[in-house]
């Protein structure tokens, strides 16, 4: 029952629903809050909350402002970051974007179509990270451009390392991802048509955002979000922000005719068109309170897997080792991954061997 009102709460404030079911009790409210803050939705939700201001207890309206207080400064601070670091880049070089983050808040300000939503509030009160950035040389190989990046990244930080595709800096008082490649997939095949096609992507569509820094078109990120989002959904765990992206980007492409649709055959080849409708299901769900046979048995899977493990999979139950150790993580992460084998067998099948070649290169 909470999960449904959740749900309403979340539609109340990217419009799509006018009012709760009923009005929560003291105690309601209380788990309602922290749904949102398991899921990193606290500034989203308080779009609705602040709608409904006199049936909140006091105290916890007072919270809830404070913490939509704090995500809006942050975000401010953020975009003049991701401003800097792309200048700095660009000096070096480099062509860049900002990936993620700073870079899909503007779908949620295009995104929503409730005419008192669309001074684009709803898109500073997404909850930011770290700053992702995509490095990339015209005329370069991918090896020699890793090569470039890792290069630039240690004039920053010397003992600068990183994950597969990225490395990660302290740089310019924020945690910054200087990235190599925007993602990857652990099928080698799936991973080689992705490399291409990112490599002879036709990046003229990038644009400067209103704070200053580089972004990708809605087409690239229609494939690049969903790539992200079945790789954290494969590893540590996907939240409902990342499906929040998702929604919105969605709607942009929906509203402004973009060509995203071309990239059909490219997510089919990539294995993730079952996942994408499993993402449309809970999409149309959550968000809009529908219930469309089309993706509901995959939908279904993957929105018990957001609602038990949060942002980035954080707040995990459903574990058969402890989470506090490496051993303990890496069991769980494969068993995870066999459980999902039989759902998405193109891209699970590999990542145990993924996982343990990233396992033991950082621990060692």
């Amino acid at each position: 029952m909470t999960n449904k009102l959740f749900f309403e709460l979340v539609q109340v404030a990217v419009g799509s629903r006018q009012r709760l079911s009923h009005a929560p009790s003291t105690e309601e409210w209380g788990r309602l809050y922290r749904m949102a803050e398991k899921q990193s939705l606290v500034g989203i939700c308080f779009k609705a909350v602040k709608e409904m201001a006199d049936s909140v207890p006091r105290p916890l309206y007072m919270q809830w402002l404070a913490m939509a207080a704090q995500i809006q400064q942050r975000n401010e601070e953020m975009n003049r970051k991701c401003a800097e670091v792309y200048a700095a880049i660009c000096k070096e070089g480099f062509a860049c974007a900002i990936l993620k983050g700073q870079g899909v808040a503007r779908y949620y300000r295009r995104g929503v179509e409730c005419a008192a939503q669309g001074d684009g509030s709803l898109g500073r009160l997404r909850q930011s990270g770290d700053i992702d950035v995509w490095l990339w040389q015209e005329d370069a190989s991918l090896k020699a451009n890793r090569r470039e990046v890792v290069r630039f990244a240690r004039t920053i930080q010397p003992n600068a390392t990183g994950a597969e595709h990225y490395v990660g800096v302290e740089w310019l008082g924020a945690e910054v991802e200087l990235h190599y490649e925007p993602a990857y997939f652990c099928n080698p095949f799936a991973n080689r048509r992705f490399r291409k096609w990112f490599r002879e992507y036709d990046k003229s569509g990038f644009a400067l955002t209103d704070d200053g820094f580089g972004v990708p078109d809605a087409a690239f990120d229609r494939v690049f979000l969903l790539a992200h989002a079945f790789r954290h959904y494969l590893s540590e765990g996907l939240g409902m922000r990342q499906v929040m992206d998702y929604y919105f980007l969605q709607k942009t492409i929906d509203r402004n005719g973009c060509s995203a649709s071309d990239h059909d055959r490219l997510i089919r080849k990539l294995g993730m068109a079952r996942f994408e409708r499993a993402m449309r299901w809970v999409m149309g769900y959550v968000f809009e309170g529908k219930d469309e046979a089309d993706g509901r048995r995959f939908g279904r899977m993957l929105l018990v897997h957001i609602m038990d493990g949060g942002n980035f999979g954080k707040y995990k139950t459903t574990t058969v080792a402890s989470r506090h150790t490496h051993v303990g993580r890496f069991v769980n992460q494969l068993t995870h991954d066999l459980r999902l084998m039989w759902y998405y067998p193109r891209e699970a099948t590999w990542a145990p061997l993924s996982m343990i070649r990233e396992f033991i290169r950082v621990r060692l």
